[in-house]
């Protein structure tokens, strides 16, 4: 049972070179290390929102995880761009200064400044489905190693244009929604971040019913090594925008798992 995270499982995978497998093991399709994915995620605009100034102060700038989300999927909507994605929402009294991080003075002004704007922020940031694309891979770098002298991997991926019209769309809702709360919006940047920023990697020993065209079959099974299972994120076809990832490998895991248990009483593996 491998389960070392897609990239890593991958790269032991393409590693695991023999005379029969001379491609990687499990690699007889060519497929090993093609069609990564990540979120395909934007990046942030942030809002001062004039109802929360001067608030009072919360003890918020320890380690977060809570989540807001306002999905946008949009599966009925006319649009340029195929899948859907939500938007994340953050506020609070967070680890920065103020909300542009930009607030210039001295003295009593500065932290009048500081005082008002710092926990009246709303930040926005895009999560979005990313279309399977077989020229997003890894591969061995044939110079760099590890510390144990094993190869690593070189990638070969980015954005596409289906991930830039979403984000286009993407940044139009934010400031939308900046705009309804009568936020005065920070100056940004529109851009898409890189593939591996949202860590939410997936794809490259996808799922599938022909062994030609696929690494596993639809119990995380090898095609061609029959005792070799993948249970982790390498088997995606698809990706959503982040929710249900977690939940999504442990029930592939759990499935796998019994197909294996089955098989070993049987003696078929």
């Amino acid at each position: 049972m491998l389960a070392a995270s897609t990239v890593e499982s991958g790269r032991m995978m393409l590693n695991s070179k023999s005379s029969i497998h001379p491609n990687g093991i499990a690699n007889s399709s060519g497929m090993l290390g093609h069609f990564l994915m990540d979120s395909t995620k934007s990046g942030g605009v942030v809002g001062i929102v004039p109802e929360l100034k001067n608030r009072t102060r919360g003890d918020e700038d320890g380690a977060g995880g809570s989540h807001v989300t306002i999905p946008r999927f949009d599966y009925g909507r006319q649009k340029n761009y195929h899948g859907g994605y939500f938007l994340l929402v953050g506020s609070g009294f967070g680890r920065g200064i103020s909300s542009s991080g930009g607030l210039t003075g001295w003295g009593a002004d500065l932290k009048r400044k500081i005082r008002q704007e710092y926990g009246s922020t709303i930040s926005l940031r895009g999560y979005g489905e990313r279309l399977p694309d077989y020229n997003n891979y890894f591969e061995l770098d044939p110079e760099k190693k590890d510390a144990f002298g094993i190869p690593q991997v070189r990638f070969h991926a980015g954005e596409k244009e289906n991930d830039r019209k979403m984000m286009e769309d993407m940044y139009g809702w934010m400031e939308q929604i900046l705009r309804a709360c009568d936020a005065e919006i920070v100056p940004y940047k529109k851009y898409v971040e890189p593939m591996g920023d949202a860590t939410h990697e997936c794809g490259s020993a996808r799922m599938g019913t022909d062994p030609a065209k696929s690494v596993l079959n639809s119990y995380c099974q090898s095609h061609d090594v029959k005792n070799l299972f993948v249970t982790d994120g390498s088997c995606f076809v698809s990706l959503p925008g982040t929710h249900g990832i977690t939940t999504w490998i442990i029930a592939l895991a759990i499935r796998a798992s019994e197909y294996l248990a089955d098989g070993l009483k049987r003696g078929e593996i």
